[in-house]
């Protein structure tokens, strides 16, 4: 990109920044070490991949950005602001959504209810509203939108999640192990669901999976977790490739 000579070093550098920075993150778990100097970015609008075998720390990673654990050192900025030591609602109301793993659908609700348990703080009308919007992205959902969530399958489960953290309107989407427990076919359709989104919308994926279909499907970038440490970063064909030989299973 030419920088544009009427906009000085300071505003430059701002317009420039990432979206998200983690960076040295440290996170434990009582004395256990989970994450050990953890940096990575995030770009406005970038889909980046965070790849790893079971225990790596993906998950961690993702709840201490979300506020759902404690880092023990490092930071987080988001948008310009230090978010570390932030509640989860606060987080999420700056522009976070973060959707766990395990596809845990609200049980005893139908998908309607589900979505609408997530909706940013206001009338009911504009609740049912952002539904209408989101519901739009995900025509599977739409037709079973009065169904109890957890009588849909394992792949129109995964996509109500998704749609669940979409209803806050995030600027960030973090997604953790999408595919876990997905058929192939399942996988394609989530895949071609969150493009959609991102294509519609501009929003921004954080995806962390052991899998490698999704990752190679929507991200640009990725990143290589093992035992609590980032070990290689780079374009995601790279990046899968590596994991496919020497991280994933081993």
């Amino acid at each position: 990109m030419i920088p544009d000579e009427n906009v000085g070093p300071r505003v430059a550098a701002q317009q420039e920044a990432p979206m998200l920075t983690v960076d040295a993150l440290d996170a434990s778990y009582n004395a256990i070490s989970a994450l050990r100097q953890v940096s990575l970015r995030v770009d406005a609008g970038e889909a980046v991949a965070v790849l790893g075998s079971n225990g790596a720390g993906k998950s961690t990673l993702l709840k201490s950005i979300s506020g759902a654990m404690d880092n023990t050192s490092g930071s987080i900025v988001f948008n310009g602001s230090h978010i570390s030591g932030r509640s989860p609602i606060r987080i999420c109301q700056s522009g976070i959504s973060h959707v766990p793993e395990g596809r845990r659908c609200f049980p005893g609700l139908t998908v309607r209810e589900n979505l609408l348990a997530a909706a940013a703080p206001g009338s009911m009308r504009s609740a049912n509203r952002r539904l209408s919007e989101v519901l739009d992205f995900f025509p599977v959902v739409r037709d079973r939108v009065d169904a109890l969530a957890t009588d849909l399958s394992g792949g129109q489960q995964q996509l109500v999640v998704i749609a669940r953290g979409l209803m806050p309107q995030p600027k960030l989407l973090m997604v953790d192990e999408a595919s876990l427990g997905l058929s192939p076919i399942a996988v394609q359709e989530v895949a071609a669901q969150l493009g959609a989104v991102r294509e519609e919308t501009g929003l921004a994926l954080l995806l962390v999976d052991q899998g490698l279909g999704l990752p190679l499907a929507l991200c640009s970038r990725g990143y290589i977790l093992r035992q609590g440490s980032i070990v290689a970063e780079g374009a995601i064909s790279a990046i899968v490739e590596r994991t496919r030989t020497a991280y994933l299973g081993s």
